[in-house]
């Protein structure tokens, strides 16, 4: 279990985002990043089809929704259909501009260098040969620094992932481009209220120590 100020932090962000257990946050995302990697590893993916602007926008806001509606649900009970909305978006530019967005930010955070090189070598870029010594080595840590980092670096692209497609989907609200609907935990004032302190307490360290 990491004990690190990094894994305080990221366990506040879930806090504020409406998620009290960090730990369930990295289950469920272990889950999801487990069913991609057997997917890249075992199953012969069609090439993406050929879609219009139109059709390409109405993927990306059903599978956003669909990912709303169901992350914030308990893990028990819902694996089958945490692991069908990959299965789903895999090869789709919704997919990919999530992951993209979630590990541009990461890589801002303390450490985000080396969360983002175990993205990779466990999941991103995995190499099925590989062994956990492997991947450790790669990383240039330890088994239990490795363990712990993993663990952070699960956690935090999952919640990133949460946070920018909720923003995304308020935005499209704000435009009329989608129909208006509650999203967790925003509907609950106490932990709206926290959730604005935690973001802006929690920013990327870019934005940090910067003199006025």
């Amino acid at each position: 279990m990491p004990n690190s100020a990094n894994w305080r932090n990221i366990v506040s962000i879930c806090a504020a985002e409406g998620f009290p257990d960090a730990n369930e946050v990295y289950e469920k995302c272990m889950l999801m990043f487990n069913k991609y990697r057997y997917i890249k590893w075992h199953k012969q993916q069609s090439p993406p089809k050929k879609k219009s602007r139109k059709e390409i926008e109405k993927e990306r806001r059903e599978l956003r929704r669909r990912f709303l509606d169901l992350f914030w649900k308990p893990l028990k009970g819902n694996e089958k259909e945490m692991e069908e909305i990959v299965e789903d978006a895999m090869n789709t530019s919704w997919f990919d501009e999530l992951l993209t967005f979630a590990i541009g930010i990461i890589s801002f955070f303390d450490k985000g260098k080396t969360y983002k090189k175990i993205l990779e070598v466990c999941y991103l870029n995995a190499d099925e040969k590989d062994t956990q010594l492997d991947r450790q080595l790669a990383c240039g840590l330890g088994r239990t620094s490795f363990n712990d980092k993993h663990k952070e670096a699960v956690t935090l692209i999952g919640i990133e992932a949460w946070m920018h497609a909720k923003n995304m989907e308020y935005e499209e609200m704000a435009k009329d481009i989608v129909e208006k609907h509650e999203i967790y935990p925003d509907n609950i004032k106490e932990i709206r209220d926290s959730r604005e302190y935690f973001l802006h307490y929690f920013e990327p360290r870019k934005h940090r120590g910067k003199k006025k």
